[in-house]
Formats: structure tokens, sequence, C-alpha cells
């Protein structure tokens, strides 16, 4: 077979796979354009190369049975293929943006004490409540799966009660990349560079004397990552995880051996509680849908310098709506605020 009727018949192919890689895409609305495109790019050249390695193979061992030598390619293609796409498209199992317009637009009501946040020249956006005097402890909040800035305030201007918690701190959310009006796309390392520039831009504040990070779902491994690299004043997790593989696994259970290659957000939360000097606050469920309780006692077991663990009863949703969750939070926070004021 002549070159050119290689080339020609490996492109049609790798075309042909790309095409289908375009209706696969549509079954994970929540991802990115970008990520989108390097997998029908992706999956094209793979499998022009294999088209174009079979062939020469082919004519080099000058097979003569050319069914076998295509199903054997076939195969190859489909491997190569199913690898691609589940490495790209594996994070929409962990990421799902959002962006609530109504309850962003309904935050001018509440100016008097919320203040809308810009970091980066508004690269990450979020929302401040100052819900204490100045010069305060803050609480940052690294939200959930599902979360973001705008809803989260509004929740919390539904109920003043429901600030309570938060008795004599300010309170602060900044929308991940991707997320909210923030700018990018989430990715393990995206998450870390936004991490530690929220926590710089609130450590900077003269209006900020001490950080409490506070952690949920998603979030947990960015607050452990955070703790490891700064020196928050206390850290308290909501339904945390060890590491990245539990949420895979707990979504689609085949992130095993070899398989575990193909997860790209890690985010090792046990590895970073080893550099975490302060004693956290864990709260998790054995009822929890979407974190395993057990991923969150190896967490558990991770910190060196200690750690409360608290089992509570609830599911995965409604750990903020959780009147035992908030009791603890509001505790942890009084025991600190009180030693700050003995101080």
């Amino acid at each position: 077979m002549g070159f050119k009727i290689k080339l020609k018949r490996a492109l049609l192919i790798g075309m042909v796979f790309s095409i289908f890689v375009c209706f696969v895409r549509f079954l994970f609305k929540p991802v990115g354009i970008r990520r989108t495109a390097f997998v029908i790019l992706g999956a094209a050249v793979i499998i022009f190369l294999l088209r174009l390695l079979f062939d020469f193979a082919a004519d080099k061992i000058k097979t003569r049975n050319g069914l076998w030598a295509n199903v054997l390619f076939g195969a190859f293609a489909i491997a190569a293929f199913f690898l691609v796409t589940v490495y790209t498209f594996a994070p929409a199992l962990v990421f799902k943006q959002s962006f609530d317009e109504e309850a962003y637009d309904s935050m001018a009501e509440y100016q008097d004490i919320i203040e809308q946040i810009e970091i980066n020249d508004g690269e990450y956006s979020g929302w401040l409540i100052h819900n204490a005097a100045d010069n305060a402890p803050l609480v940052l909040y690294y939200g959930g799966n599902e979360d973001n800035s705008s809803a989260r305030m509004a929740w919390f201007m539904e109920e003043s009660d429901r600030l309570v918690t938060f008795s004599d701190c300010n309170f602060a959310y900044v929308d991940y990349p991707g997320y909210g009006r923030s700018k990018g796309e989430p990715s393990e390392e995206s998450l870390k560079e936004f991490a530690l520039s929220a926590y710089d831009y609130f450590d900077r504040r003269r209006d900020v004397n001490d950080i409490i990070i506070l952690g949920y779902s998603l979030g947990t491994g960015v607050a452990n990552y955070v703790a490891g690299q700064r020196n928050p004043a206390g850290m308290i997790l909501m339904a945390p995880y060890a590491d990245g593989y539990d949420l895979y696994n707990n979504k689609v259970d085949i992130f095993h051996g070899p398989m575990r290659f193909l997860v790209s957000f890690k985010m090792p939360a046990d590895d970073f509680a080893y550099n975490v000097s302060v004693k956290p606050l864990i709260l998790a469920s054995k009822t929890d849908e979407v974190v395993p309780y057990e991923s969150s006692v190896r967490l558990f077991q991770a910190y060196g310098g200690g750690c409360d663990f608290a089992t509570v009863s609830t599911g995965h949703r409604e750990f903020w709506e959780n009147k035992e969750v908030m009791g603890k939070i509001k505790n942890y926070i009084a025991d600190f605020t009180n030693r700050e004021n003995d101080d």
C-alpha cells in the first residue's frame, strides 16, 4: 500500500473518531470548551498515528489476513480513545461549575454589610460579610462542588440567625476558577494557585487579624493545601476526603491500579495534613453519599499534631442545614475567640 493511501486512510479514520468524540462531549455538559477541544484533537491524532503504524506494520510482516490486522487495530484504537477520553472528561465527575445570577444581583440589597471582593484584577471574585467589628478574625470558606459565593451569601441573608454560628468573625467566600464570576477553568493546579491567592489577599488586609479556614467537600482538600502552605489560626472541615481518588471512585469505581493514572485531580489532602500545624475540627457522616466516611477517617489519621473528629448524622448536601454541625462549628469558633480575648 502506498504512503499516500496510508496517510489518507489514517486521516479519515482519525476524523471519524473525532466526530464521535463531539457526540460524547454532550454527555458531559459541565466540561469546558478547551477540555473538549483537547479530547477531540487528542483522539484524532492518536487514532491517526495508530492507523499509520498498523498499516506500516501490516506491510512489514506482509500479513495476508487483513481482517485480523483491522480487528487488532480496532482494539488498540478503542483502548487509546477510552484512556484519553476518561483522563480528560473525568474531572466533570468532580467539578460542577455554578453561578447564581439572581443571587448575585440580590447582593446589591446588602451593600451595608456585604463587600464585593476582586482579587488579581478581577481574576477571582467573591464576597465578604462584615459580621463583626474591624480587625476581627475572618472565616475564609472554600466551598463545595456545586457551591458558589453569591448563592451562599444569599442563603445567609435569608435568615440572619445563620450568621450566629460565626459570631465575632467576618466571613469570606471567593469563587473557584470557572465558578461564579471568577475566570479560568478548575483543575488541581488552578485551585491551588487560587486558594493561596485568596488567603494571601485577606492576610494582607488590615481589618483581618486572624484567619480560620473552613472547607466543605471539594474545598476540604483545598483548605488542607492552604493550611500546609500558610499558618491559619484554625481549620474546620465538613465532609473531608483523603484524596481525589476517593471522589472519583465514589462516582465510578474504576480508578484502581493502573487506572489511577487517569485521575487528574489527585489533591492528596492526607499528604498535605502532615504539614498542617493547627489542630483542625473534622465533621464527617456515615450517611454521606458523596464523600465516603472511610475517606474522612483516613484523613483524620494523617494529622501529626492531632485532630478533633466528630461523627454527625446528615446527608452530604445537608451539612449546612444540620444543627449539630453548626453547633460544633460555633463552639470551635467560640473557643478560638475566647482565647483571643483572654490574650
